[in-house]
């Protein structure tokens, strides 16, 4: 099992969107875009070579669900994957919505000065506490037209 101090590291519960058999989907508390997500995987594993095969077979499912989700509500222009694991080592992705103009949300404008390059992983967006729960409350919201029953 991911060490909780892990999830703790990155706001659980309070960021939590979803739930699955092998990962979790939390909202960033500091999004880099629009909508940027964490995926923390349930076990033990600080390699991608560590998870296991089932956990990667449903993993395509919840791309497909995030997919989804942010299409719904912020209509990203692409969606980028990065497992960098350094500071935390255990097997987690940040899911970064790319957007190739500004987008408007909660009253201030999200850029992503990295597009159509790669992402600026320094350029987070401080949001404040509203802002921060509006955010959360959209991913929340676009993930509930989510059908997690669906097949792999």
């Amino acid at each position: 099992m991911v060490p909780s101090a892990v999830l703790e590291k990155f706001g659980y519960p309070d960021t939590l969107v979803r739930e699955y058999m092998h990962w979790i989907v939390l909202v960033q508390r500091k999004p880099l875009t629009l909508g940027a997500l964490l995926v923390v995987y349930r076990d033990d594993a600080t390699t991608l070579g560590g998870i296991t095969s089932e956990a990667w077979t449903e993993f395509a499912q919840v791309m497909r669900d995030v997919e989804h989700a942010l299409a719904r509500v912020f209509a990203p222009d692409r969606i980028n994957l990065l497992f960098l694991m350094m500071a935390t080592p255990e097997a987690h992705a940040a899911i970064l919505p790319r957007y190739c103009e500004a987008r408007e949300f909660g009253g201030m404008t999200f850029t992503d000065p990295g597009w159509p390059r790669a992402p600026v992983l320094d350029a987070v967006h401080e949001l404040t506490p509203e802002q921060g729960a509006a955010h959360m409350h959209m991913v929340r919201v676009a993930f509930q037209d989510v059908d997690v029953s669906l097949p792999v």
